[in-house]
């Protein structure tokens, strides 16, 4: 049977086709699955970047140990190479005072009346060293004979006559090497036990110094009056008689 619809155009129903609904249907799901895939795709990313940074922590905890270790390794170093430094600078300082004392010992002449003695014993030695300043300070002023000195040696020492305290201070004004600044002397009269025997020594204190083996730099000029010439000797002092209990 045929059905045929007899309503005009205007009160009849419109089919719409079907595939706009598929199309409908389709786009949402669509946008829907590419959302859930870059999703998928930045959660996995975020992931992955999670687990590489928790590595590098983990590797970075492991290599905090040796740096840490290696910084005070770098720290104990250069404390060594200080007192290394240090040291190398005592050892030298050490070698050079012990040469400058030996020679200075070694030129110690023997005495007038006993060759086989030295003229003068030591009684008190101290090693002064000088600052270039200081140097340039006495060598203006005429100390030492105007030598650059760098070492001074304090002494006290004694002889048994003035000529062999005059012996030493000769020596060491001649030598180009020393310069000496003589002070001054005391003789002592010793009596023996029971007022037997007497002798007499001669008490000194000198200054013997070192010169530089490099020139000072030509110091100012200044007037400074006139003063006795380096290692002058004096009469010496006399001293109360000294001995046993019967000294007199």
């Amino acid at each position: 049977m045929i059905s045929i619809n007899l309503l005009p155009k205007t009160l009849r129903k419109r089919v719409e086709p079907g595939w706009w609904r598929l199309i409908a249907i389709a786009i949402p799901v669509v946008v829907l699955g590419v959302i859930l895939g870059l999703q998928l795709g930045l959660n996995n990313q975020i992931s992955g970047l999670t687990a590489q940074r928790d590595q590098l922590d983990t590797e970075v905890r492991a290599l905090q140990r040796f740096v840490e270790g290696n910084t005070a390794l770098i720290a104990q170093q250069k404390e060594l190479e200080v007192t290394t430094a240090i040291k190398a600078q005592l050892e030298q300082a050490r070698v050079k005072w012990s040469e400058q004392l030996s020679t200075f010992v070694k030129k110690i002449p023997a005495s007038i009346t006993h060759p086989n003695v030295p003229a003068v014993s030591l009684k008190s030695l101290s090693v002064k060293q000088l600052t270039p300043a200081e140097s340039q300070t006495k060598a203006a002023s005429g100390a030492y004979d105007k030598k650059p000195i760098t070492t001074e040696f304090a002494l006290t020492g004694e002889a048994e006559s003035y000529a062999d305290i005059q012996k030493y201070i000769t020596v060491f004004e001649s030598d180009p090497k020393f310069g000496i600044e003589f002070t001054g002397s005391t003789r002592t009269d010793v009596i023996g036990a029971q007022g037997a025997g007497k002798s007499t020594r001669y008490s000194f204190n000198a200054t013997v110094g070192v010169v530089s083996d490099t020139p000072l730099a030509a110091a100012p000029t200044t007037t400074t009056p006139a003063t006795p010439a380096s290692g002058s000797f004096q009469n010496p002092t006399p001293a109360t008689p000294a001995g046993g209990s019967n000294a007199r």
